[in-house]
C-alpha cells in the first residue's frame, strides 16, 4: 500500500455523503455544516459566533439563608444557553470557639455534609433528587486518585483537624461540583433555550450543629470575625452572624449555533406527544436503620420500600453516635466494616455469603477506580459494565418479594460501637425524563424504564 498523505475533505464531498453518523466520533480533518452532526463533528461557523464555554452565576431567590435553611434557585428560559454543569460556591464564616473550646473548625468534606438533599425541577415536575451523603461515598469509591484530589482541593476536604482549624480562622470559600442530572455522562446537557418554563434547583442544608467541631468546651463554635492574614490565638465571635455568609450557583454554559438549536428542537418536536426520552440517574433510599450494640448473630432487613428498577445497591454502616449533633464529635464519614453478607430475593439466594475482605478487594476494587479499602459496599444487580450511562439490565424491585439483606455478625465480630451502628441503603436507578416540545409549549415528565 502506498503512503498517501490525507489532505482533508475534497471539495465535492461532505461528511454525510460518505458516512452514516450513528456513533459519537471526532475526526479533526472533517467538517460539517449540519447541526445534526453537533457535537461530534466540528463545523465551519462563518459569520456565526463560535460555540464557546461561558459561566453564569445565579443568586438564590432569598439572601440570608444559613445552615439549616432551604435555598431556591431559578434558571429562567432564554434563547441561548445549554447548561453543562453546575457548582455550588459557598463562603463559610470564620469560626470562634465556644466557651472553653479549642481549634474550632468545620467537619471534613463540609460540602457533602452541608447538603441534606438537592432537588431539580422543570416547571412543577420533580426530575431528580441527589443526597450529600451518597455523593460523598460515591466520590470516595468511584473517583481515581487524581480526580478525587482535584475535587477535594475545591471542597476543602481530606484535611486534618489542625488544617481545618487554621482555615476556619478566616472566611473560606468552597466549591462543590454537583453531579448534573443527566447520568454521569460528560456529553449530557440541558437545553434550556428550548424550554418555556423555569428550571429550579432547591438545596436543603443541614443544621450547623452537625457541621462544626472543636476540642473541649461547653458550647458550640459560632461565626467569628475574619482575621485576615494574621495567626491569632483566638477569633472573636460575631453576634448574630451567619455560618453560611454567601452562596450562589455557577453554571457552565454553551451558546450553540442557530443550526444546532434548530436541529435539536426539530428532533424533539418530531416525537410529538410521545416526547424525547433522556435517561437520568436517580435513587431510592432506606436510611437510619439501627443495629444494636452487641448484636452477634445474623442481622436481616427486608428492603420492602424499594419499588424502582435498580442496577446497583450501595450501602454503608456508621457508628450511631457520630450522626448525632455534637460539636465534640460529628465524625460523619467514619464507616464500619462488617464480617460477611448475602442477599436473598423472592425466596432465592441472589448473592451467596461473601466476606467483607473479598467484597472490597475482589469485587469493588475490580469495578471502581477509587480506594477499595473503605467499607462502602455494593450489590450489583446486573452484569453490564457501563450502567451509569446506558440502561442495560437491573432488577425491577416492584416485581420482587421480600428482597432481604443478611449481615453475618457473630461472637467474634459483634457490633461494638456504643449505641450501635446505623445502616443506609441507596438503590441506584434509571429514570427517564420524557421531554415534549410543541411550538411555544414544553413539558417534562419522569417515567420508569419498565412498568410494573
Amino acid at each position: 500500500m502506498s503512503n498517501v498523505a490525507w489532505t482533508g475533505m475534497q471539495a465535492s464531498t461532505n461528511a454525510n455523503s460518505f458516512m452514516n453518523l450513528t456513533t459519537p466520533i471526532f475526526m479533526p480533518s472533517l467538517s460539517s455544516s449540519s447541526g445534526m452532526d453537533s457535537p461530534f463533528l466540528p463545523r465551519p461557523h462563518g459569520s456565526q459566533a463560535p460555540e464557546t464555554i461561558g459561566f453564569t452565576d445565579l443568586q438564590a431567590d432569598r439572601q440570608g439563608v444559613d445552615m439549616g435553611g432551604v435555598s431556591y434557585f431559578r434558571y429562567t428560559n432564554n434563547d441561548n444557553d445549554v447548561l453543562k454543569s453546575v457548582t455550588l460556591c459557598a463562603q463559610l464564616s470564620a469560626l470562634a470557639p465556644g466557651t472553653g473550646g479549642l481549634q474550632p473548625r468545620y467537619v471534613d468534606d463540609i460540602c457533602s455534609a452541608l447538603l441534606q438533599k438537592i432537588e431539580f425541577y422543570y416547571g412543577g415536575e420533580l426530575l431528580q433528587t441527589l443526597y450529600g451523603d451518597e455523593i460523598h461515598y460515591r466520590q470516595m469509591q468511584e473517583l481515581p486518585h487524581d480526580e478525587l484530589t482535584r475535587r477535594y482541593q475545591l471542597q476543602a476536604a481530606g484535611l486534618s483537624e489542625m488544617e481545618r482549624a487554621l482555615l476556619a480562622q478566616n472566611d473560606q470559600y468552597v466549591y462543590f461540583e454537583i453531579p448534573f442530572w443527566w447520568t454521569k455522562n460528560p456529553q449530557s446537557a440541558w437545553h434550556q433555550y428550548a424550554f418555556q418554563r423555569l428550571t429550579r434547583i432547591v438545596f436543603y442544608f443541614r443544621n450547623a450543629t452537625y457541621l462544626v467541631q472543636q476540642n473541649g468546651g461547653t458550647s458550640i463554635p459560632v461565626p467569628g470575625t475574619n482575621q485576615g492574614t494574621t495567626n491569632p490565638v483566638s477569633v472573636l465571635a460575631t453576634p448574630g452572624g451567619l455560618y453560611l455568609k454567601n452562596h450562589f450557583l455557577r453554571f457552565e454554559v454553551t451558546c450553540p449555533s442557530l443550526s444546532t438549536k434548530q436541529a435539536y428542537q426539530s428532533m424533539v418536536s418530531a416525537m410529538g406527544e410521545s416526547g424525547w426520552p433522556y435517561m437520568i440517574q436517580d435513587f431510592q433510599r432506606i436510611i437510619d436503620i439501627s443495629i444494636a450494640q452487641g448484636t452477634s448473630a445474623r442481622w436481616q432487613y427486608i428492603l420492602n420500600t424499594f419499588t424502582k428498577y435498580g442496577y446497583n445497591l450501595r450501602f454503608w454502616f456508621r457508628p450511631a453516635n457520630n450522626l448525632l449533633p455534637n460539636y465534640l464529635n460529628n465524625y460523619r464519614w467514619i464507616t464500619c466494616d462488617v464480617p460477611a453478607m448475602s442477599f436473598d430475593v423472592s425466596g432465592l439466594r441472589y448473592l451467596q455469603p461473601l466476606d467483607s475482605y473479598y467484597i472490597k478487594h475482589a469485587e469493588i476494587g475490580k469495578y471502581f477506580l477509587g480506594n477499595e479499602q473503605f467499607p462502602i459496599y455494593n450489590i450489583f444487580l446486573n452484569d453490564y459494565p457501563d450502567v451509569s450511562s446506558y440502561g442495560m439490565g437491573g432488577m425491577e424491585f416492584s416485581n420482587t418479594v421480600n428482597p432481604q439483606i443478611n449481615i453475618d455478625f457473630n461472637t467474634t465480630y459483634p457490633v461494638t460501637p456504643v449505641n450501635g451502628i446505623i445502616a443506609d441503603f441507596y438503590l441506584e436507578c434509571h429514570n427517564y425524563v420524557r421531554l415534549v416540545l410543541d411550538g411555544a409549549k414544553s413539558a417534562a415528565q419522569t417515567i420508569q424504564p419498565i412498568n410494573s
